[in-house]
């Protein structure tokens, strides 16, 4: 930096409009750091004592998504803090002289490598649990044979997100005025929008879309469901039918929550978005910074907001045991002896090798060692 530059910023005095709203903005910060990381914490050791008590209904169902997505946001927050700390400190080189320059880049590096990571990672969280809810309401029997799916396409999207992101390593570094910055690829701003575009378009775009394109299929398609005329159906038929038409309320529940979720990221990434394709062009007055700070306040928020509804709206019932109705299927499939399952109470079979007659098989209330953790989850008895 010249000598004319910093004379320049050192004389430089923000406006009264712009103290306010960036000490807004770090009050907004502070507020999702404080409450999101132990509510999200929460459901770390929530979802920790589901994997212990019932691994296969944690791993086939939405349990590992939220564990995922709830370690991601903590990510996101953590990211947050340290980008708070940078954007105070640096500036008056107080961490610089602490740690040294290149620590300082390093934190940089890795501050905002995990923050992208951690949003891709989240927003796909929500498509997946959208999927499942899908599926158990269109596909009943792909879904309950679904075996692993979460765990694999989890797998999948955390790999995706850090290819994504990973050319973020070499671009981000400190910046001398405070936080931290990004530089041009091999001297090539385009390089760095074209990256910039396609992690928007899979972290965004694509998910969004879908999220709420799923969310709002089953909501419409268990609306055409009740206002139709009910067929009689056998009991049996009956209790294994998938329960997400029994249950509206909570789906509801689930996409508007999704909605908010999808609202908190829409104007960073659409503002992203429009100065990568030049729709809105990048200028230096105080109007333009308002805006960019204004569009970034919720897109951060949401880390904190995810753990908040989480413990408030979805965990009214804990993982603890409780009486609920299953049905279990006397199939051969191998999948039925892999799921856990529960008792059928007392049912008398004749010989060895002789099938129940259908009118033998009866639901019965049994005492439940397993729990999802989700107010009534759709597709589960």
């Amino acid at each position: 930096m010249s000598a004319n530059e910093s004379r320049e910023l050192q004389s430089y005095e923000p406006s009264d409009l712009i103290v306010t709203v960036v000490m807004s903005c770090y009050i907004f910060y502070t507020a999702a750091i404080v409450i999101g990381i132990p509510c999200n914490a929460f459901v770390l050791y929530r979802m920790t004592r589901l994997s212990r008590k019932c691994a296969e209904v944690y791993s086939n169902g939405v349990g590992l998504c939220l564990f995922i997505m709830a370690v991601a946001d903590i990510g996101s927050l953590c990211s947050i803090l340290i980008h708070y700390i940078l954007s105070i400190f640096t500036a008056t080189q107080e961490i610089a002289d602490s740690v040294g320059v290149v620590w300082l880049d390093l934190i940089c590096k890795f501050a905002t490598l995990s923050m992208h990571i951690s949003t891709f990672v989240s927003i796909w969280s929500w498509l997946l649990m959208s999927t499942l809810r899908y599926l158990s309401v269109y596909q009943p029997l792909l879904y309950i044979r679904l075996w692993k799916f979460p765990a694999k396409a989890m797998f999948t999207v955390i790999s995706a997100a850090v290819v994504c992101n990973a050319w973020l390593v070499v671009s981000v570094e400190s910046n001398p005025t405070g936080g931290c910055t990004m530089v041009s690829l091999f001297g090539y701003q385009e390089i760095n929008k074209a990256f910039l575009l396609i992690e928007s378009t899979i972290s965004f775009i694509i998910p969004t879309l879908t999220i709420i394109y799923m969310d709002a299929s089953v909501l419409l398609g268990l609306r055409f469901k009740l206002m139709a005329p009910k067929a009689e159906q056998p009991d049996l038929r009956r209790n294994i039918a998938p329960s997400s038409n029994r249950h509206p309320g909570y789906l509801w529940r689930w996409l508007v929550i999704a909605l908010i979720d999808v609202g908190l990221n829409a104007p960073e990434n659409l503002s992203r978005l429009g100065l990568i394709l030049g729709i809105i062009e990048y200028n230096d007055d105080e109007l333009f910074y308002i805006y960019r700070i204004m569009a970034q306040v919720p897109y951060y928020l949401q880390f904190g907001f995810n753990g908040f509804y989480l413990v408030l709206f979805i965990y009214d019932k804990s993982t603890r045991p409780q009486r609920r109705r299953l049905i279990e299927s006397f199939s051969a499939d191998h999948h039925n002896t892999e799921r856990p399952r529960e008792t059928l109470g007392s049912l008398r079979c004749r010989a060895s090798g002789n099938e129940l007659p259908f009118s033998e098989l009866h639901p019965v209330e049994c005492n439940s060692m397993c729990d999802s953790g989700i107010e009534d989850e759709p597709g589960r008895c």
